[in-house]
Formats: C-alpha cells, structure tokens, sequence
C-alpha cells in the first residue's frame, strides 16, 4: 500500500512510501511489480522508467525466490519503496530484504546467455536500469538496495557491450560499462 511519509522537521512535502510484506511464492511478484509501478507513476516517473523500475523489482524478486530461496514459497520478503524528492536528482530508493542463503550474486562467475534457457537477465536488467544497486549482506540473509533517479540520464541507456566497465566496483567481467554503483558492503 502506498502511504504518505509523516513530513519531516515541520516540512509540508509529503514523500510517498511503501513497506510489503510477502512470501517466497511466485504469484506474489506481480503484485509488488504493480505497487512499485504505482508509485512511480505518482512520484512523476514517465512511462518508460515505470516500466523499468517494475522490470527491476520483478527480477530481484524472481531472484531471491529462486536462488536465496531454493524455491520454497514460504519464506519471507519485505519491500520497502521511498521517494526522495529533496536528493540532488528526484530518487526512488527500493530495499527488497530476505533470510535466505546470503549469497551476493556480484561474486559470482557470469554465464553465458542462453537464449533458449530462462534465465540469466535478472542481474544485467538490474545493472542496465538503475542508478545505483548494492547487496549487503547480513547475518541471516541479504539486503538489496536500489536507485532510480527521476531523470532518464543519457548514460543509463542499454549498454554497449564492448565497451570497458568503467566506474563499477564489485563487477564481473562481462558488466554493461555503465558508471553505475555497485558497491558490495
């Protein structure tokens, strides 16, 4: 559900803000696709970062059910969303939180794409459509934490494969060259 922030010192602006609590099971991502594009819709995103906002968390999702969680649809989930309109760019912030295995997918080896095999988009999806992605680990699980500023960036378009990573920082050798964040705490 999207709620209004309580403002801040005083402060008339409202930040829009939402907390989900769901389990592991694949029915539940498209209603947290649908809450995340909602918000973004209200806090002014054009279509186009709508749809990749939702794109995103639609993928973190099917990712954490599928390899922090094996699977299983009981295990917890909790989203929270908040816009920042006071950041230097408008930015929405999304957490997605589990208790799974703790595996941070930036230390892994990339595979190749298949493209008769699902799979193996989530990651680069996540690095070609944010601003900025981290994965913390916790003691009894993972955070993931994701920007999208409210300015569609020149270089946040689809990347140029062949060109070098530049500015990435826990990366693999096949990321998208964007100087997006991907700082591994």
């Amino acid at each position: 559900m999207v709620t209004p922030e309580p403002p801040a010192g005083g402060s008339s602006r409202l930040l829009p803000r939402i907390e989900m609590r769901f389990g592991s099971n694949p029915v539940l991502i498209r209603p947290a696709r649908l809450a995340i594009e909602l918000m973004a819709e209200r806090c002014g995103f054009e279509s186009t970062a709508i749809a990749d906002i939702g794109l995103c968390v639609n993928e973190a999702v099917a990712n954490i059910i599928r390899h922090a969680y094996g699977n299983q649809p009981d295990r917890p989930i909790v989203l929270t969303a908040a816009f920042d309109r006071a950041a230097p760019a408008p930015e929405l912030r999304i957490t997605l939180r589990d208790w799974g295995n703790g595996l941070d997918p930036t230390t892994l080896t990339s595979i190749p794409s298949e493209p008769l095999r699902p799979g193996g988009v989530g990651m680069l999806c996540l690095r070609s459509l944010l601003h900025d992605l981290r994965f913390e680990k916790q003691f009894d699980g993972m955070l993931l934490m994701m920007v999208r500023r409210q300015a569609l960036l020149p270089d946040l378009m689809m990347p140029d494969h062949d060109a070098p990573a530049q500015g990435v920082q826990g990366s693999s050798a096949d990321d998208s060259g964007l100087p997006i964040n991907h700082e591994v705490a």
